[in-house]
């Protein structure tokens, strides 16, 4: 059982770390929310920004990461 918790805390710090990671990705290819339209921008923002929505990206990095891919190159 004890084993089973200190997976479970890996993964999430695991995906703590990635969560970062991807969040850091997507603002760089982001235009500032005040650019014009500024509606839209803050939309498309607002979207992609919002929590939960980084289960996948993270699968994707681990799964690269098996077969020797940085990050970078994901």
């Amino acid at each position: 059982m004890m084993e089973v918790m200190n997976n479970l805390k890996n993964f999430k710090k695991l995906l703590l770390e990635r969560a970062e990671l991807i969040n850091s990705a997507l603002d760089s290819y982001l235009t500032s929310h005040n650019a014009y339209p500024e509606s839209i921008h803050k939309a498309v923002r607002y979207s992609l920004m919002a929590g939960g929505k980084r289960l996948r990206p993270a699968m994707v990095l681990e799964s690269a990461a098996i077969f020797g891919l940085s990050s970078e190159n994901v």
